[in-house]
């Protein structure tokens, strides 16, 4: 069982969907006498349990088992891809930045062997914009008329940030938005309006507990997260456990109201290396990097050199070309004459040049309020912005900062570090959108503090 909540409930769907799995094993009913897809004789049953899940078995000994079975044994899938097939079209929304979308921003961007390392397509939330507004306004105000709130929680976020970015803060607020909602009233909680790049236009509605709501044993309910249900759409059905989409995936506080205009430049890593000239010393220094950097992953994920996919020697190049990119651009753009530019006597990095990237939002905000450039990707750890969004950080150098959470086991009994793997994969994806210096630290289990 995943413990990501949303591919579970995505899983969930796809299994309690019958027409669903009769599509895949081509057939239009359940019945006890259909037609296997695979001896093609009359051995298929197709029933549904009480647990409302849809199965199938031949008796014939093709095999049997939910949605996910058949699509592994009908298209010949393995596991990994049959499961991500049959949840594709029940997870939520995402925006339009992203590259699986019917119509993506950057149609190029949709090419490359590495699609499956960024994000999965989530359309963008139609909010009610009256009551997603009044509400804003509402705990806005409230945190406004009682600033003693931003030094009783110890988050670090400056008046004028709260106001630059609406921030609000409501207690013991009733919860009774949506039909599906348990009818708790939230004790404490953060009001997070999230905007789009222009930092006007109200795309979804975020809170972050600070005391989350009981159930009735007693226990926290939900998690420290939530967006409000001010989606419209799709209309709610109860019978068909239809949910608006309340979601949204991509960068807040968008970097557009961050940084300045960046210079053009070619981000195609490919394209700088083909241009050092053979044998010169650099070369041999790219490859040095690059090898030691293939080490690295090798030894991070307990292989060889030789087991690491086309993908890892990607990251490893990346990384390699990060380490000397400027005396890379240098040579290639200003020749071999090119004077280096001039060294400081102590190493000490400018953090107002860097740009700071946070799991969540109230950490970014604490970040922008000591003037440092700091942004948030809305989906926490579980969603790598792909390349169209990340576009806007090259030539930037930045700093991801990843939550120490504890390990946890995946399907397949693995243990994996979930805060570690996302920032090692939205390192990746920042060194491929372009970004000059890239630095990754381990931000820990507490909150974030301007100090």
């Amino acid at each position: 069982m995943t413990n990501d909540p949303i591919e579970a409930e995505a899983l969930r769907k796809a299994k309690e969907d019958g027409p669903f799995l009769w599509k895949v094993l081509g057939v239009t009913k359940n019945g006890n006498h259909e037609t296997c897809p695979l001896c093609k004789k009359r051995n298929l049953s197709v029933q549904v349990n009480e647990r409302g899940e849809y199965y199938f078995n031949c008796k014939g000994g093709c095999g049997g088992g939910s949605v996910v079975d058949a699509i592994r044994l009908v298209e010949k899938k393995d596991l990994k891809a049959a499961l991500n097939e049959a949840k594709a079209p029940y997870r939520p929304a995402q925006s339009p930045y992203s590259r699986f979308t019917h119509a993506p921003v950057n149609p190029q961007a949709s090419a490359g062997p590495d699609d499956v390392r960024y994000g999965t397509a989530r359309p963008e939330p139609k909010l009610d914009m009256d009551k997603a507004q009044a509400f804003v306004d509402k705990a806005h105000k409230h945190l406004m008329g009682d600033l003693g709130l931003l030094d009783m929680w110890h988050r670090g976020i400056s008046a004028d940030v709260v106001k630059q970015y609406t921030l609000g803060f409501i207690e013991d607020e009733p919860m009774r938005w949506a039909p599906w909602l348990p009818e708790h009233r939230l004790p404490a909680a953060w009001v997070l309006p999230v905007t789009d790049p222009t930092g006007k236009a109200l795309k979804g509605v975020k809170i972050h507990f600070e005391v989350r709501p009981k159930d009735n044993r007693g226990e926290p309910w939900g998690a420290k997260a939530l967006w409000l249900p001010f989606g419209t759409e799709p209309a709610y059905d109860e019978a068909k456990n239809v949910k608006p989409h309340n979601a949204y995936y991509g960068l807040w506080p968008h970097p557009d109201t961050l940084v300045r205009p960046m210079p053009e430049v070619n981000v195609d890593v490919n394209w700088w290396v083909a241009r050092i000239p053979k044998g010169h010393p650099l070369e041999k220094r790219l490859n040095d990097a690059k090898e030691l950097s293939l080490h690295c992953i090798a030894q991070d994920q307990k292989m060889t050199v030789d087991q690491l996919s086309d993908d890892d020697c990607g990251l490893a190049l990346d990384q390699a070309f990060a380490t000397l990119r400027g005396e890379i651009v240098r040579l290639v753009t200003k020749g071999e004459n090119a004077a280096p530019e001039e060294e400081e006597d102590v190493e000490k990095p400018d953090w107002e040049e860097y740009v700071f990237v946070h799991a969540g939002e109230l950490k970014a905000l604490a970040w922008r309020s000591v003037g440092l450039m700091a942004t948030s990707v809305t989906s926490g750890e579980s969603w790598i912005p792909p390349p169209n969004v990340l576009a806007c950080f090259a030539a930037c150098k930045m700093v991801i900062f990843y939550d120490d959470d504890p390990p946890t086991l995946n399907t397949r009994g693995e243990v994996r570090c979930p805060g570690a793997e996302y920032a090692r994969r939205l390192n990746r994806a920042l060194l491929r959108a372009g970004a000059t210096e890239t630095i990754v630290i381990n931000g820990g289990r507490t909150n974030a503090s301007a100090k």
